[in-house]
């Protein structure tokens, strides 16, 4: 979605679009035998989007108060902004599979369609939506029990906590698709989300923040000179979630001269395309290797091309798409609260008496 609102960062957002492009690049060694970085950019890529996705959870609604409102708006926020471009990839990925080429990347046939439609699905890119999704509902639960404890009652946020640290402790014995095995990233991010408004009332030196950002900015340099990498066991390892986090922290403030780069519209476009580039490119690869665009020096032409295929896929279709979902969505909650308030109306008046509920009292 490109539409400004009051919570967007916009060097966050560009960070986001960088996240997309470490995708893009992880791919091309096997799809095209374009070799650039290391093997697991794409895996960076993907622990920032998770680190970034709690961070918004944590900055957009731990402030509010858990109401059953709250929460139904939050569902329909949160389908409304990944369903439909995912929904509509899958389902044409099922009908060019079956029905076009059976060596599409996204194999979804018959046997694993509603396994991918239910949000639980593992082919190729897709395997992080499953963590994504599941880690919307489990939200819900941190976000009442910070609720509670804001009213007082703190038995829930102290269950919650000790739930988090076995959940934490488990990660590495939990397969890839469950939000568990990725928590830590989220938990990151959540947290600093939670506190940004403290955070950014607090005097942190603009020079500071500078040098953390180039300090990241370097690291992520010699990572992709393959001077730094990722450890073995680098998913369930902590220090790359301690690393997305600090980014996250890092680039939250929009203050820095780093941060003003980073609003320019170049920056901003890749962020508001990165949910299409990260859905599409690898079909978009695989359709411009076959046009043998993906050949020699035209290779980084036919990259050109993907991330502008995807772009147009998201002006086109994603953001229509998305926006249309919640503006029905949200109507439909209206009606429903309306009807709800009605059926409440006749049983608050016989709870109270007539005279009251008329206005006709004495």
């Amino acid at each position: 979605m490109t539409a400004r609102t009051s919570h967007q960062i916009l060097s966050l957002n560009a960070v986001r679009g960088l996240a997309a492009l470490l995708v893009v690049v992880s791919h091309l060694p096997d799809a095209v035998n374009m070799h650039f970085g290391p093997v697991h950019e794409g895996s960076l890529g993907v622990m920032v989007f998770f680190t970034l996705s709690g961070f918004l959870m944590g900055l957009l609604y731990l402030g509010q108060p858990a109401t059953p409102h709250n929460v139904a708006a939050y569902a329909i926020a949160r389908f409304s902004r990944i369903a439909p471009p995912y929904l509509i990839v899958v389902l044409l990925s099922f009908l060019v599979f079956m029905l076009v080429d059976p060596r599409f990347p996204y194999a979804i046939g018959t046997h694993n369609l509603l396994r991918h439609a239910l949000f639980s699905g593992n082919v190729s890119v897709f395997w992080s939506i499953p963590p994504e999704v599941q880690f919307y509902v489990l939200f819900i639960g941190i976000w009442w029990a910070v609720h509670r404890a804001h009213e007082g009652h703190t038995g829930a946020l102290i269950a919650v906590a000790a739930l988090t640290v076995v959940a934490v402790c488990v990660r590495n014995a939990v397969p890839g698709t469950f939000a568990i095995s990725k928590l830590h990233y989220f938990l990151a991010g959540t947290l600093l989300g939670g506190m940004h408004p403290w955070l950014r009332s607090v005097k942190v030196s603009t020079v500071a923040l500078t040098l953390l950002q180039s300090v990241l900015l370097v690291a992520l340099v010699l990572f992709m000179l393959e001077v730094i990498e990722l450890p073995d066991n680098y998913w369930p390892d902590l220090s790359p979630a301690l690393i997305s986090g600090l980014a996250v922290f890092a680039f939250a403030h929009d203050r820095t001269v780093i941060d003003k780069v980073l609003a320019a519209k170049p920056f901003q476009w890749f962020g508001d395309w990165s949910f299409s580039i990260y859905l599409l490119h690898v079909p978009v690869i695989y359709v411009l290797k076959q046009l043998g665009v993906m050949q020699g020096w035209l290779g980084w032409v036919g990259v050109v091309g993907t991330v502008a295929a995807c772009a147009v896929f998201s002006v086109l279709i994603e953001r229509p798409a998305c926006t249309g979902s919640k503006r029905h969505l949200t109507a439909l909650l209206q009606r429903v609260e309306r009807w709800r308030a009605r059926r409440a109306a006749p049983v608050f008046a016989n709870d109270i008496g007539a005279d009251v509920a008329t206005d006709r009292s004495p």
